[in-house]
This record gives structure tokens, C-alpha cells and sequence, in this order.
């Protein structure tokens, strides 16, 4: 995705063409879920944790929960992290300020009061389109950038075990060429289960809710972008929550369809040029979130504090 905007981004911008990448389950629900608390949140929102939650509603079937194809896209580009940093130092020579209060990384084995669970980190797309976004309104629209941390919401302390014996091994593998031939070849062994060569069942797929917990704080009062170390401790909170079913083709495909539905419909709520642009940044001004509302994906806002 960053590859994209680095090659077309500036032709985007004077042909008035619109490239929107991410926009399935990753990061649909994700980014524009951290927009829609933004919008949503009294005051200045300065930092964000989200916790996934994927389940397979009763009675469980047998077989893979997500298609091969994923397994396969997630292998290749976490491999490529290397090169993405460093296009990533090309593309944003200037960095953006360290904000305070900072957003610390959860330890190996901890439970969250607010998710209710065990926590591991998401190796999804989320945290890289949502801090993509927040560049974006940081850089040319002077807004304090939400610091955002995704997790895997786990149900028990040996599962976090299990899972994180897993992504060390996962990770140290995805390194070498024979190490992500190892990987795409026994899907099933390394992720137990999750993925394989075999399609997901229609109606396992069917049964399978995908549900995102947004866990924001900051402040009740308007913080400057020039701020970078605001002495009052957050005071307020809010609790947003994103959920749909059938996270590989059903969520995915109404986004897809909703955003480009939206894309076609609603040209003057876009931003005002061409570009490659993250979902957060592209439909932060449209009724996407509306239309997601009418067509089976909830975003929501359950509590403010």
C-alpha cells in the first residue's frame, strides 16, 4: 500500500484520480472505526487501543476459518518489513512529534478490564493505514494525532501462550526465503488450523462474527497539534465498538461495495484532490459509516466517560 502511494500518489493528485486501498476488513472497520470515535469524542481523543475479537457462533464446524490467500498476502508482507520501512524514512522524511501522554505496548500476558481478555498484538494492516491517516490529518489539516495500539482479544492466558510461541516462530521464520516456503507450504500446522489450502465452509464462514472494541482517552478540552506534552492526565473516555459477520467475503465485500458506491455518489464530501488515500482519510467527510450502518456493519458508540 505504501509502495502505491509512493509511485502514483503525485499522478493520483493531477490526473483527480482517487486510490483508496484497504478497504475490507482491513482496515475499514479499524481506520475509519478510530475516525468515527474522533468524531464522536468531546474534546481531544489522544490515544486509541482496539481489541479484535473473531468467533465462530455455535455449532462449530469443522475446517479453516480464513481463506489460504490471506495467510499467503500476510506472510508476504510481513517478509517485506524491512523494505517498508525503509520506503516508509523516503516517503515521510519529516517525523512526527513524540506526543505525551504515550500509548505503552501491553506486556506479553496481560488481561484487559475493558476487552475483557487476553491481549496480543494484531500483525494486521490496522496500525500502519490508521497511523497513515493520522499523518494525514496531522499534515494538512493541523489535528493532534490519535495514537493507536490493535490487539487480538484471546479468551485464555494458555491460548496467549500457545499463540505467542507461534508468532516468535512465525516471526523469526518469515526472515528467510526458505522460511516463507516453510510457512505457505504447512499453513494448517502454524496456525493451527486457522488456515488452509481448503476453502472455509459457506456456512462456517457464515457463523464467523467479526467484532472490533475501540478504547479511547483524552481530554474534555481542545489540545493544540503544537502541544506535544499536554501536563493534564487524560479525564475522559470513550468506548466504540465495530462488528459484522463473515469477516472474509461478507464484511469485505460491503465495504468494498460501499465505499465505491460512496466514492461515485458523494464526490464533493471526498478530499478536495486526487491521491492514494487510506479509508479514514477518503470517507472521514462522507456517510460510509451510514451506509455500513444500513448493510450489516455496526459501527457504534457505547459509552463516553
Amino acid at each position: 500500500m505504501e509502495n502505491m502511494q509512493y509511485k502514483y500518489n503525485r499522478l493520483a493528485a493531477q490526473k483527480g484520480i482517487y486510490i483508496i486501498s484497504a478497504c475490507g476488513a482491513d482496515s475499514i472497520p479499524g481506520d475509519l472505526g478510530v475516525v468515527f470515535l474522533q468524531q464522536n469524542f468531546e474534546g481531544t481523543l489522544n490515544s486509541v487501543e482496539t481489541y479484535l475479537y473473531l468467533d465462530e457462533q455455535e455449532p462449530k464446524t469443522p475446517g479453516p476459518l480464513l481463506n489460504f490467500a490471506t495467510w499467503e498476502s500476510a506472510i508476504e508482507g510481513i517478509g517485506k518489513l524491512p523494505q517498508i520501512s525503509a520506503l516508509r524514512r523516503k516517503m515521510f522524511k519529516k517525523r512526527i512529534p513524540v506526543y505525551e501522554p504515550r500509548l505503552p505496548l501491553r506486556p506479553q500476558m496481560y488481561k484487559s478490564e475493558v476487552a475483557n481478555a487476553w491481549l496480543v498484538p494484531f500483525l494486521g494492516a490496522d496500525r500502519a493505514v490508521i497511523n497513515r491517516t493520522q499523518r494525514y490529518f496531522y499534515e494538512h489539516e493541523n489535528k493532534r494525532p490519535v495514537q493507536v495500539n490493535p490487539y487480538e482479544a484471546i479468551d485464555s492466558a494458555a491460548s496467549v501462550q500457545f499463540i505467542n510461541f507461534y508468532k516468535n516462530l512465525i516471526l523469526f521464520l518469515v526472515k528467510y526465503k526458505f522460511g516463507r516456503k516453510l510457512l505457505l507450504s504447512f499453513p494448517s500446522f502454524f496456525t493451527a488450523g486457522m488456515f488452509s489450502f481448503e476453502n472455509p465452509s459457506d456456512e462456517k464462514s457464515e457463523r464467523t462474527s467479526y467484532d472490533i472494541v475501540f478504547h479511547g482517552v483524552g481530554w474534555d478540552e481542545n489540545v493544540s497539534a503544537s502541544d506535544t506534552s499536554f501536563r493534564k492526565p487524560p479525564n475522559k473516555s470513550i468506548i466504540g465498538h465495530v462488528s459484522g459477520m463473515n469477516p472474509g467475503y461478507g464484511l469485505t465485500c460491503i465495504c468494498v461495495t460501499m465505499s465505491a458506491i460512496v466514492l461515485l455518489t458523494e464526490p464533493e464530501n471526498m478530499p478536495y484532490e486526487g491521491g492514494v488515500y487510506t479509508p479514514g482519510v477518503a470517507f472521514a467527510r462522507t456517510s460510509l459509516v451510514k451506509q455500513l450502518n444500513e448493510n450489516g456493519v455496526t459501527f457504534e458508540i457505547k459509552s463516553k466517560m
